[in-house]
């Protein structure tokens, strides 16, 4: 049985073209040059780059918080005058230490440059609060242990911390945390609660819009969870 397992030839995952077409078109992209997905990975499980990308799919599975479009752009952005980042390098720890340096730098950003990453937490938390059969203003209070859901996606950067700022009762939850769980948990949001505060209350685009879609957003909700308690009540 061992030895017709060990013949047993690799096979490619989609999730692993994925990452590797992910790979292709940033290096791509970033030098403002055409890029063609890649199709055929015939025998692509033969060659030294399959180890990598099966090294990075191991990390993106297990870390599912990592933005993978981000991680290959990050070091194009801390390190700007490199021209050129191969797989070896996003397989190793310098590739995660600048995609977290990178991720810090984003999520500090001026509110007005941070409108797509905070649309992309809103799709986020709408599909959280109907999944989860809670209003939108319930969810900071929402909680599935003994740490605040709020608390636990934003440490996954499934939502940006701009996105937080029309919620109540953040800072008080923030005192509730001892500074070691504020550290490990949310890294210098914490710390920076007024700052981010301050740059949300003066910014020009970000705080107009994020205001009426909280308004938009928790008329959907109201409505798409009547509709999932009618059809409950329908088919018992």
């Amino acid at each position: 049985m061992l030895k017709r397992r060990f013949k047993d030839p690799l096979k490619m995952t989609e999730f692993e073209k994925q990452i590797y077409n992910s790979y292709l078109a940033i290096t791509r992209q970033i030098k403002n040059k055409p890029f063609k997905k890649r199709a055929n990975f015939e025998n692509f499980e033969q060659t030294p780059e399959y180890l990598l990308v099966k090294r990075l799919c191991i990390l993106f599975s297990k870390h599912k918080e990592i933005d993978i479009k981000t991680y290959f752009e990050a070091p194009y952005k801390i390190y700007q005058d490199a021209s050129f980042f191969d797989l070896g390098y996003y397989s190793s720890p310098r590739a995660v230490k600048a995609y977290t340096l990178y991720r810090k730098i984003l999520n500090s950003n001026n509110p007005d440059d941070c409108v797509d990453e905070v649309k992309k937490s809103l799709e986020f938390l709408t599909k959280f609060c109907i999944d989860s059969n809670i209003q939108l203003l319930d969810y900071t209070k929402h909680s599935s242990g003994s740490i605040p859901t709020w608390v636990e996606h934003l440490k996954r950067n499934q939502i940006h911390p701009y996105t937080l700022m029309e919620f109540t009762g953040i800072y008080k939850t923030l005192n509730t945390l001892t500074p070691e769980e504020q550290e490990i948990l949310l890294g210098s949001f914490a710390s920076d609660y007024f700052k981010f505060r301050d740059k949300y209350n003066n910014s020009n685009t970000l705080k107009p819009l994020l205001q009426k879609a909280f308004f938009k957003l928790q008329n959907l909700i109201f409505k798409r969870l009547q509709i999932k308690k009618e059809n409950i009540q329908y088919k018992e």
